[in-house]
């Protein structure tokens, strides 16, 4: 027979010593430390608060200066529903409500501003500061004002809601912003607003400039391009006191124009702020600049009256476009104290576990020889008794099997008793019990082995199916 070389089974509950391991060894084993560790690592990351960038643009979900939180729960406390989208503008959009595209720093698609102003055509609202290129040649074509920078120098509001008389002195603090203005609203000709809320003042010089600019881009006309922007330089340079552009214009006095207005698109309408400093969260809230009234104003004029939703595009400010879970983890730990204490703690239960599970040599499996009974190889013993003519042996011991394996039901001691008790109990096994006695004392031709193997089969099949 050869040796099983397969090592031993072992229990899940008993270690290699073959003894049941501690508390303290079971969670110091390298999987329980794993797994832990990936579990704090992922906690650590999905409840660590994230501070929302301070980018300066007009987000609803930024309480800082630059933001426009204030203007959109001020709306929500005067009764119009807030709504602030995480996902893209994509078409159909419903008409009934009122879009707030303010300074996204994510430049809407041209898919995104057809829905837009679809929207608004069939009676939505839209609200727009600080438009991207591509929305604002698109409102230049759809209804005929750009918006220019710079060259405002102050915004006149109602001036009832600017004197410091009827502001409380909590609010009359100016802010950290300079006083709203950098913007101003320019209209091709023959367009006017439906509605001016605020108005700036400007050089005289450069409303013209602007306007012969505006509709020479209009008309692509190349060669008055040209000169205005050569008349730009002047103006720059030496100051002078009259230009010719589109005919002369006379300048050395200031000239009003629209800041804040409103313009009809369709059977919907459209509140265009020319800067965005308006609606900023520190500017609303300096009452002697009127700034809040301004943009209640306007936002009731865009709404007709009415208290519709109001959605704020917060896709295109980075909502919903944030990073996936893994930069997260790396961000959470490289990026915060409690995530760079995670990280060390975790760089130390990989040593240690390293450390405990370090082996100099390779563990041997042990050597595990199974005990056969003679009954499960009658055939190979026999084999291996005939050669050496022992018979007798063989026959004893295929007896002493015999009674082994059925002691529970006979119980006797001796082997020629228990062969006795057979026959007595099967008379059909007469005949092979008694070659077997017969073998047990006499020798046996190897002829006659197959039929003692037969025999022991025989006795063997009548006590286990009697």
């Amino acid at each position: 027979m050869r040796p099983d070389d397969s090592p031993p089974a072992r229990d899940a509950d008993v270690d290699a010593a073959g003894e049941t391991p501690t508390l303290g060894r079971r969670l110091t084993r390298p999987r329980t430390v794993v797994i832990a560790l990936v579990i704090t690592l992922v906690a650590v990351a999905l409840l660590t608060p994230e501070p929302f960038p301070n980018t300066g643009s007009l987000s609803a979900r930024d309480p800082g200066a630059s933001g426009a939180m204030g203007f959109a729960e001020v709306a929500e406390r005067l009764g119009w529903p807030v709504e602030v989208r995480a996902r893209p503008l994509a078409p159909p959009l419903d008409t009934s409500v009122v879009y707030l595209v303010l300074e996204p720093p994510i430049p809407l698609r041209a898919s995104e501003i057809g829905a837009v102003l679809d929207a608004v055509r069939a009676g939505g609202g839209l609200v727009v500061s600080a438009a991207p290129p591509l929305l604002a040649d698109s409102l230049e074509r759809a209804i005929g004002v750009r918006a220019i920078a710079a060259l405002p120098r102050r915004l006149s509001v109602p001036a009832s809601v600017t004197t410091d008389t009827l502001c409380p002195p909590g609010l009359s603090t100016r802010g950290l912003l300079p006083a709203p203005g950098g913007g101003a609203l320019i209209t091709r000709a023959g367009v006017r607003p439906a509605a001016v809320f605020a108005t700036g003042s400007a050089i005289a010089a450069a409303l013209p400039l602007d306007r012969a600019q505006f509709e020479a881009e209009l008309a692509g006309d190349s060669a008055a391009l040209r000169r205005i922007t050569e008349a730009r330089r002047d103006i720059r340079r030496d100051g002078v006191a009259a230009v010719e552009a589109e005919g002369e214009v006379r300048i050395g006095r200031d000239s009003v124009l629209p800041a804040v207005a409103g313009f009809t698109l369709g059977a919907g309408r459209v509140l265009y702020a020319a800067s965005p400093s308006v609606l900023r969260n520190d500017v609303l809230r300096h009452c002697p600049w009127g700034a809040d009234m301004v943009a209640i104003r306007g936002l009731e004029w865009v709404s007709a009256g009415e208290r519709p939703p109001l959605v704020f595009d917060e896709y295109h400010h980075g909502a919903g476009q944030g990073p996936g879970l893994f930069r997260r983890v790396g961000d959470a730990l490289l990026n915060t104290a409690p995530g760079r204490t995670v990280l060390t703690v975790g760089l130390g239960l990989f040593l240690l576990m390293l450390t405990r599970g370090a082996r100099p040599l390779a563990p041997a499996a042990r050597l595990r020889y199974e005990r056969r009974s003679a009954l499960e190889h009658v055939d190979a013993l026999a084999r291996a008794y005939a050669q050496v003519g022992a018979t007798r042996t063989a026959a004893r011991r295929l007896v002493r099997g015999l009674r082994r394996r059925h002691a529970a039901t006979t119980r006797i001691e001796d082997d020629d008793a228990f062969l006795a008790r057979v026959a007595e109990r099967h008379p059909r096994l007469a005949g092979p019990v008694t070659l077997l006695r017969q073998a047990c004392t006499t020798p046996v031709a190897n002829a006659d082995m197959p039929r003692l193997v037969a025999a022991v089969d025989t006795v063997d099949s009548a006590l286990t199916h009697p």
